[in-house]
């Protein structure tokens, strides 16, 4: 008989990895303008979440969220940040730069601790203070190698952790609110479709793109419901451990599957940012032990 605590284990499992194959994907579609990719991915996102809360009954809940203004406000700028950070992701994946946006979702937890100290004013822990000083060694470390600041993996956890900064202030639930994020969006993109995205003439879509684009779509949505069976049924210090196989995956990919160079400096700079990640994990776990 498996438990709930072992359903939730497995529900994280595919949900991470779901997200860490996601540029296996995009690469497939690199062809495509990435703003036109995010689009369709928000549109078959929205419609998958959609039949989801209809087979739930839950249909009326994200138009019900739209009444509130407070609510709305905060998901629209939530939605904006995502949309930015999916934006450089696939744009990341289509330039042969799967490698740095990997680092960048190594960064995030890391990056939101900082915020939490800068904005929310939290007291950092001993431990927390060195893995932050481990992620900006690592950062120290590509710019001086590589010759350039890893832009692309700053921009990606500093806007994931500003989203996951603005859905904190939020009541609302995360399947509702990714939901009311994207139909916010919808009008936006419906736009740039029209006027300068494949609506137009000028560009038509490949049955093979269009699949793969109604899978991303799904994907999301199905990744979402499983994050969030997940955090119902199994510690924080559990959900935070194995998001890291996103990154690791994305990592692997990129090395292995895209034929990107892992370069002297990024052998350096990984290990030194998975240290500090494997520290921040500690720490949680010492945290959630004192709790428990």
């Amino acid at each position: 008989m498996i438990t709930n605590t072992q359903r939730g284990t497995i529900a994280m499992v595919l949900a991470a990895t779901s997200w860490g194959s996601f540029s296996l994907i995009f690469a497939q579609l690199k062809s495509m303008p990435p703003v036109d990719i995010v689009s369709y991915r928000v549109i078959f996102g929205l419609v998958s979440i959609l039949i989801w809360l209809g087979i739930k009954g839950r249909l009326r809940e994200p138009f019900a969220v739209l009444k509130n203004k407070r609510e709305t406000l905060l998901i629209f700028i939530a939605a904006l940040m995502i949309a930015m950070n999916w934006l450089g992701f696939v744009y990341a994946v289509t330039i042969g730069k799967a490698l740095e946006a990997s680092l960048g979702y190594f960064l995030f937890p890391l990056v939101t601790i900082a915020f939490g100290t800068l904005i929310k004013k939290q007291a950092l822990r001993p431990a927390q203070w060195i893995a932050i000083c481990l992620a900006l060694i690592s950062v120290a470390v590509l710019t001086y190698g590589l010759g350039h600041v890893p832009w692309i993996g700053i921009f990606l956890s500093v806007s994931f952790s500003t989203y996951g900064l603005v859905k904190s202030y939020l009541s609302t639930g995360a399947v509702i609110s990714v939901a009311v994020e994207n139909i916010l969006l919808l009008p936006l993109i419906v736009i740039w479709l029209l006027c300068f995205g494949s609506f137009g003439a000028e560009f038509e879509l490949s049955i093979t793109q269009i699949g793969l684009l109604v899978l991303v779509g799904v994907i999301t949505a199905i990744a979402l419901i499983l994050m969030s069976f997940a955090t119902k049924n199994i510690s924080f210090f559990a959900v935070g451990m194995l998001a890291f196989l996103s990154p690791i995956l994305q990592a692997f990919n990129a090395v292995f599957f895209l034929d990107e160079p892992l370069s002297y400096w990024h052998k350096i700079a990984l290990p030194i940012v998975l240290l500090g990640c494997a520290i921040y994990c500690f720490d949680l776990w010492k945290k959630s032990h004192r709790l428990s």
